[in-house]
């Protein structure tokens, strides 16, 4: 049974691990939304009744104790993403319900690649080498829209399509958040954390050459970890 549990925990951890405050400082989010987001919420009606807003999308693993996979951590993403662009939370939540019914998958965010144009949400497939944009709200082809900035910033595996690979400041400029590289924080070089990197040179005092060094990394890896670094303190979350 430890072996078991050993193996379980060591699948977890492969999947990526976030609590909720972390999940919210790298979606520029207050950790509150987060947890509505996830455990949903109750609310009085213009009638001053009592309702109950359910999870937006359920999590990988249940539990109110166990952290967030990477997997539940795009779909914040791309909610947060989605209601930034002007798409109404009961879009959200019923584009979702209608795609994880259609691709039959708890994380459709994290798997489809999406597209929004502000007010519906888009899904891009390939069918007889010509490209169509499905609207998830409409039930219909459109013509492909703007990307989403997610779509830009993430790597899906080619045959699960599962999202792989997070580039918070965008896909090349160094700065990647993968579930199986240091527990999923956000790393550079050859894995090293932006959080590592970004002590070194603010709170040690030290060059940036000689950390560049000391973690056998590039100067670029380093101007990255504290650019990154630096967003996630300048950039205040967002209201609930």
């Amino acid at each position: 049974m430890k072996g078991m549990a050993a193996m379980d925990a060591i699948t977890r951890l492969g999947r990526g691990a976030y609590g909720v405050p972390e999940a919210a400082r790298i979606a520029h989010l207050q950790p509150i939304r987060v947890r509505r987001w996830l455990g949903g919420y109750d609310f009085k009606s213009p009638k001053g009744e009592v309702r109950h807003s359910g999870p937006v999308f359920p999590r990988e693993h249940d539990g109110a104790g166990v952290a967030l996979t990477f997997m539940d951590l795009v779909e914040v993403l791309y909610v947060s993403a989605f209601l930034k662009a002007g798409v109404t939370m009961p879009t959200v939540r019923r584009v979702h319900d209608e795609a994880e019914r259609a691709f039959r998958v708890r994380h459709p965010f994290a798997i489809k690649k999406f597209e929004t144009d502000g007010k519906s949400i888009f899904h891009r497939f390939t069918v007889n080498g010509t490209e169509h944009v499905q609207d998830r709200k409409l039930y219909q082809l459109v013509i492909p829209q703007v990307f989403a900035l997610m779509v830009k910033r993430l790597d899906f595996d080619s045959l699960t399509e599962e999202a792989l690979r997070y580039w918070p400041l965008g896909r090349g400029k160094h700065v990647t958040i993968e579930p199986s590289r240091a527990f999923g924080e956000a790393v550079v070089g050859g894995g090293v954390p932006t959080r590592v990197i970004y002590k070194a040179v603010t709170r040690s005092g030290d060059s940036k050459e000689r950390v560049a060094r000391w973690y056998s990394i590039s100067l670029a890896d380093v101007d990255a970890a504290i650019e990154y670094e630096k967003s996630l303190s300048s950039s205040p979350p967002r209201a609930a």
